[in-house]
């Protein structure tokens, strides 16, 4: 994977004359459908699976519709407690990065539609109270995204997307999402 990364920011430096760079950041809702602690949905318990999350990226446009982004990602975490205290039991949380190729379409009126295919290294950490267990899982995976984007100037948009990848630890695998709004430059 650092290769990967190593060759995307090479590539990104290389043709940073020749193309249009971006930067961006977003945040927003997450869905956690991982059950990395091996404990939801049980008796007596209580499986919160929603969060927030974030992710920020720099891209390099080849043309006015493909480009390459790299960036890191965090999409929250989910928690299981017990329902009748609401006493953390144990938590589970994905991060990573990702190497995508992003591809935009003119929808007219400033609008652009978004898409985004790639693979991303995804770290899952789970722990539980007090020293008993704190670990982690880098796995790669793919990562799919898609959006919509209004170009409120020449160089800053507003961005609304979906973002999906998967997580896994100890056996268990899910799909990790993010619905995020947030703001793109372009120099």
């Amino acid at each position: 994977m650092k290769k990967i990364l190593a060759a995307g920011a090479l590539l990104l430096a290389a043709g940073s004359a020749l193309a249009q760079v971006y930067v961006g950041a977003s945040a927003g809702g997450t869905r956690f459908d991982l059950d990395a602690t091996g404990q939801c949905p049980g008796p007596g318990l209580k499986c919160d699976r929603n969060d927030v999350g974030a992710r920020v990226y720099a891209g390099l446009r080849f043309t006015p519709d493909w480009g390459l982004e790299l960036g890191a990602h965090h999409f929250g975490k989910s928690e299981v407690s017990t329902a009748a205290s609401g006493t953390v039991l144990g938590k589970a949380e994905l991060k990573g990065y990702h190497v995508l190729l992003a591809n935009r379409l003119d929808a007219g009126n400033a609008w652009f539609l978004n898409t985004r295919l790639g693979v991303a290294m995804n770290r899952v950490e789970v722990s539980e109270p007090g020293p008993a267990l704190r670990d982690h899982k880098e796995k790669a995976a793919f990562y799919l995204g898609i959006g919509a984007a209004w170009q409120m100037s020449r160089s800053v948009a507003l961005r609304l997307d979906f973002d999906t990848t998967r997580g896994e630890y100890a056996g268990e695998k899910g799909r990790v999402s993010m619905y995020s709004a947030g703001l793109e430059f372009e120099f």
